[in-house]
């Protein structure tokens, strides 16, 4: 199971003339994904870029098939 937890803050400020408007969202959540049998848990990776959460998850030499080609 991968459980991701984190915290949302945003900040929306408007200035024009003479009206100051000032709009704030966040807040915590969270997430749990049940992951496939067959990975290698510690070699999990993670980046955060531009709001992305990229994870990177090895399979065990043991679960990834072989392929015979037959001709």
């Amino acid at each position: 199971m991968l459980h991701i937890t984190g915290e949302r803050k945003v900040v929306d400020e408007d200035k024009e003339l003479n009206v100051h408007r000032m709009e704030q969202f966040y807040g915590s959540f969270s997430r749990s994904i049940q992951l496939p049998k067959g990975l290698d848990t510690d070699s999990i990776t993670a980046n955060h870029e531009d709001g992305i959460l990229r994870l990177t998850i090895k399979k065990h030499e043991k679960a990834v098939k072989k392929q015979i080609q037959i001709q």
